[in-house]
């Protein structure tokens, strides 16, 4: 991800809420997961905000940092992170009013994500299925999942950012049946750049292959795989049990 140290300040400030540091050495952020099967994402690999937020304080370490939080992205977070930064060099811009102008398309690339292997709703809902080891509050690093004793389930989104942030709350019902968990998605809202969606909801499902690991310090984390996700989508990620 190069690109100068003007612009990189001009897309963190604009996009993510974050400033660049002008001295000290960057390192990257040591939290997430690099990717490096080429498709699909390894749980806690970096979406598009979040490779800015790494590369926040790159300016004194430059490009080998840069590269190095880009590398931690999803494909598709790095595709389009790399083309947001694309866009605002080919259109010289150095502030706010010149991203939202000539780049429109590129941010919400980069702020909304996903929805790769989401299928539209089609038919009845089943009744609803969780079984007591799924029972929880399970965070993740922009998503947090709430899967209930009744088979029902709630999903919060929010993808950070300053000036235009992507938040959505859904809810419908949980059916686990062995590793695979299916999410049917009935109800729901979304906002998009602080104003809420001018569209209507569209119900969806999800299918996952769900496992549960446990740290040597005896934390939980559930790791969900997306069924149908297409290479390069956001298909794995982890959640924490709260």
């Amino acid at each position: 991800m190069r690109t100068s140290i003007v612009t990189a300040a001009v897309l963190c400030a604009f996009a993510f809420g974050c400033t660049v540091k002008s001295n000290g050495t960057a390192s990257p952020d040591g939290g997430s997961t690099p990717t490096t099967d080429g498709g699909a994402a390894q749980p806690g690999a970096l979406t598009c905000g979040g490779i800015f937020d790494c590369a926040a304080a790159c300016e004194a370490a430059g490009a080998p940092c840069e590269e190095a939080c880009l590398a931690k992205g999803s494909a598709s977070a790095r595709t389009a992170a790399t083309g947001l930064v694309s866009c605002a060099d080919a259109n010289t811009c150095t502030d706010s009013a010149c991203l939202q102008e000539s780049c429109a398309k590129e941010i919400t690339a980069c702020v909304q994500p996903t929805n790769s292997g989401a299928k539209p709703l089609e038919g009845s809902v089943p009744a609803g299925n969780v079984p007591a080891e799924l029972v929880a509050v399970w965070k993740g690093t922009e998503e947090s999942l709430e899967l209930r004793a009744d088979g029902t389930v709630g999903r919060a989104l929010r993808i950070r950012a300053a000036t235009c942030s992507y938040e959505g709350l859904e809810n419908g019902v949980a059916v686990a049946d062995g590793t695979t968990l299916t999410l049917y998605f009935t109800s729901g809202s979304f906002k998009d750049c602080g104003g809420p969606s001018t569209e209507p909801y569209k119900p969806t499902t999800e299918s996952f292959t769900y496992t549960l690991t446990t740290s040597s310090a005896g934390t939980v984390k559930l790791v969900l795989e997306k069924q149908g996700c297409a290479a390069g989508g956001n298909c794995v990620n982890g959640y924490d049990k709260h």
